[in-house]
């Protein structure tokens, strides 16, 4: 795949050899701000993807998706984008013809068909099948810390999950379930 104005072997040699002034800074943080990109603030949690990630900013020194702009530092993630624009979807389920753009959301999506549940809560031993299962794990997690992380903006009722308080902003809008979701929307 393109790069602009580079080539995968040069990039190659690049990272090898990597030594801007950026990098250099950012490798004499303080031990407790070590993993923070001083130019974006992001934040990594080992000193190889932050010197990787320093990539991005380097002019040319990145994988540029010509139809959006964004930039990525790896030729693997900058190809699974590319499949959002394109609506390629190359990874296909055997059992029921299911298409993928990620090999890892086929895995997930093979554990429905066979029941395999590798992802379990440390305190009741509760498995799911899905590590981001559209956030169960921490949700059930809720359960055991008592946590209430969904708070209504109006009365500042909080609720454990998303859907309880969903129905609980009905009694502020007096409307039905399908045109809270628009406030919930304009709340974020």
């Amino acid at each position: 795949f393109p790069r602009d104005n580079d080539t995968l072997e040069s990039m190659k040699s690049t990272d090898t050899h990597s030594s801007n002034e950026e990098e250099e800074q950012n490798m004499r943080l303080p031990s407790e701000e070590k993993l923070k990109c001083k130019i974006c603030a992001k934040q990594f949690t080992e000193r190889k993807q932050l010197k990787i990630h320093l990539r991005v900013h380097k002019e040319g020194n990145y994988f540029k998706c010509e139809i959006c702009s964004k930039k990525f530092s790896h030729v693997g993630p900058y190809v699974i984008h590319l499949r959002v624009h394109t609506g390629e979807k190359p990874y296909k389920c055997k059992i029921c013809d299911k298409q993928y753009s990620v090999q890892s959301t086929l895995n997930g999506h093979m554990r429905q068909h066979t029941g395999e549940k590798p992802y379990k809560c440390e305190i009741c031993d509760k498995q799911f099948s899905k590590f981001r299962e559209s956030g169960a794990l921490k949700s059930h997690l809720t359960i055991h810390t008592g946590e209430k992380p969904h708070k209504c903006e109006i009365c500042s009722e909080q609720f454990r999950l998303a859907a309880a308080l969903k129905s609980h902003l009905t009694i502020h809008t007096g409307e039905n379930l399908t045109s809270v979701k628009f406030v919930l929307n304009s709340l974020d």
